[in-house]
């Protein structure tokens, strides 16, 4: 059977990342049994994705707003996180660079090394995490 997609919208405001987060961990443990530690990794992901549409795409605008859709089969976790900004050229991010001490900028890098796919539609307002569910968890 497959399980009912999670849809919302909220204020594109900082104080709502971890609290999205929390409800999107409650939803994929209630449908797919991930492993703490292969679920702490989503909840890393779910974070920067997030952020990145709070931050990035609201821009501190006070009617932005962001919104998700997950949904899950057998085989596939589905994440899309869509903002209302002017988007951006994924391409144009430079690798992250790890020899400094500059905070942010690995975001997308970190997003690419945990989920299966990652891409971005709409000039990039609309980001799509993928993560193989084949050989992950319980029920």
């Amino acid at each position: 059977m497959t399980p009912p997609s999670l849809q919302c919208a909220f204020p594109a405001c900082k104080g709502l990342i971890p609290r999205m987060v929390e409800l999107i961990r409650a939803y994929v443990i209630e449908y797919h049994g991930f492993s703490d530690q292969v679920m702490d990794r989503i909840d890393i992901v779910l974070s920067e994705a997030i952020t990145n549409a709070v931050i990035h795409g609201g821009g501190g605008r006070p009617d932005a707003t962001v919104s998700l859709d997950i949904s899950m089969t057998a085989l596939k976790l589905r994440i899309v996180v869509k903002d209302d900004g002017s988007g951006f050229d994924p391409h144009s991010v430079p690798p992250p660079d790890f020899t400094g001490l500059k905070v942010g900028g690995r975001g997308v890098f970190i997003m690419r090394s945990i989920m299966d796919k990652v891409f971005y539609e709409d000039n990039g307002r609309v980001l799509v995490l993928e993560k193989d569910l084949g050989g992950e968890g319980g029920s």
